[in-house]
């Protein structure tokens, strides 16, 4: 990727900005501020909140004028039902409060109202704006030129990408708007982002593992092959192994979560003389191919919300279990055999929690994972990579993790071997020195 040839060069935003850089300037910032949140709409993780305070307040330093661009969680959220939070918790933590630029009827108009407000120059002043939920316009999600140079032309040429997370999406303000912003450069938690996982893409066959959890096999599906050849071990859990059970090896699976639709590819898996799937308990140290492990064995019960048995069960009872039950983490025999292989490694890379992870009676296989990645790194056994939203929330305030992304889709897309459209719009011409 053409990117890393230019890392050096795209991460000199601070020395230019303090040459170029003048009192009460704008700067588009685009952020991910697409923060979990519990039933009640309360945000339970402020990680994306707080990395992006570095540039913020670099700019802030600088005397410019941060304004913030974000999407939220649907097309219809607005950030004016988390705003009192979100200040809160910055205010708590001695960071600059957000002032929202609030929705309006087009986008057009929201350009307009926040080109008035940034003319006010006594209310500008060490603030830093926000503007409502990009997906709200369609201009967003349509890559739309116009809107982007309308952008610029109104509010700033100075353009930053402090957003990973939505690098693999051919957003307006992540891919148009900085195709045509004349100065554009990564944040410094993006350059600190890929400084940590680029060398992943030269890991080495024999002591690399990837851990892969989560609801949809489609979603993982092209690390999974190009990981193929690539590394020894891809051990699989949750959706994604369900639906191997189901539909490569006819396991009974009765309701537990899995894809349709992905026989095919299933197959064309299956077909693969450069892999094998395997239960995890058929493991070999010395497989010259890549090893899919499954679990061998399962925590099953009939309802997930309600107080019922347990029950534990391998692989090979699947078939002959005539009740009705749905898979909902790994079992102890797996966890084991997890342990055991990744003593041996020197790389781990994991996506997805491994199990229903938000129910407190089957986050044990996750947890167990967590804590062996965890004392592994810290005696310097092995290097250890997180990636994804959903594993995050899996993680401890204490522990030793090498590198933790919060950028899921981005992350598995970049390691998958793809070119990130909110990368590649940034090398589209050089900034000016």
């Amino acid at each position: 990727m053409k990117i890393l040839d230019n890392l050096q060069d795209l991460q000199n935003f601070q020395n230019f900005f303090q040459k170029r850089l003048t009192k009460n300037r704008a700067v588009l910032v685009r952020v991910d501020f697409n923060m979990p949140t519990d039933q009640s709409g309360r945000i339970t993780n402020f990680q994306r909140l707080e990395k992006a305070q570095d540039t913020i307040n670099f700019i802030l330093e600088c005397g410019g004028i941060p304004v913030l661009l974000s999407h939220l969680g649907k097309k219809y959220e607005k950030f004016e039902m988390h705003i009192k939070q979100i200040n809160s918790y910055l205010k708590n933590n001695k960071f600059h409060e957000l002032h929202l630029v609030t929705e309006r009827s087009n986008f057009s108009e929201q350009i307009t109202a926040l080109q008035k407000l940034l003319s006010i120059t006594e209310e500008t002043e060490k603030k830093v704006f926000l503007i409502e939920n990009m997906r709200l316009y369609e201009e967003e999600e349509k890559n739309s030129d116009e809107a982007a140079q309308m952008l610029i032309s109104e509010i700033s040429e100075f353009y930053i990408n402090e957003a990973f997370s939505c690098c693999h999406r051919k957003h307006m303000s992540m891919y148009s708007l900085p195709m045509h912003t004349t100065y554009k450069f990564c944040g410094i938690r993006l350059i600190q982002e890929l400084q940590a996982i680029l060398p992943l893409m030269k890991v080495n066959f024999e002591d690399t593992t990837i851990i892969l959890g989560g609801a949809k096999i489609s979603t993982k599906l092209p690390l999974i092959k190009f990981m193929i050849g690539k590394v020894r071990n891809i051990i699989v859990s949750g959706g994604i192994a369900n639906t191997l059970l189901k539909y490569g090896f006819n396991y009974n699976t009765g309701s537990s979560l899995t894809e349709i639709g992905m026989e095919l590819e299933i197959n064309n898996l299956l077909c693969n003389k450069n892999c094998k799937i395997v239960p995890i308990n058929l493991y070999k140290e010395d497989s010259e191919i890549t090893q899919i492990l499954l679990p061998s064995d399962f925590h099953i019960s009939e309802d997930s919300r309600k107080n019922l048995e347990i029950l534990k069960i391998n692989i090979q009872e699947l078939n002959i279990n005539k009740q009705q039950f749905s898979i909902f983490d790994i079992g102890n025999a797996t966890n084991s055999a997890i342990e055991n292989i990744l003593q041996i490694q020197k790389t781990v890379i994991w996506n997805g929690p491994l199990g229903m992870y938000e129910n407190e009676k089957f986050k044990q296989g996750t947890d167990h994972v967590m804590n062996i990645l965890s004392r592994l790194t810290k005696n310097g056994t092995i290097k250890s990579f997180i990636g994804g939203g959903d594993t995050i929330a899996c993680i401890k305030n204490e522990h030793n993790i090498t590198h933790i992304s919060d950028g899921g889709g981005s992350f598995i897309s970049f390691l998958s071997g793809n070119v990130l459209p909110g990368l590649a719009s940034m090398l589209n011409t050089s900034n000016s020195p």
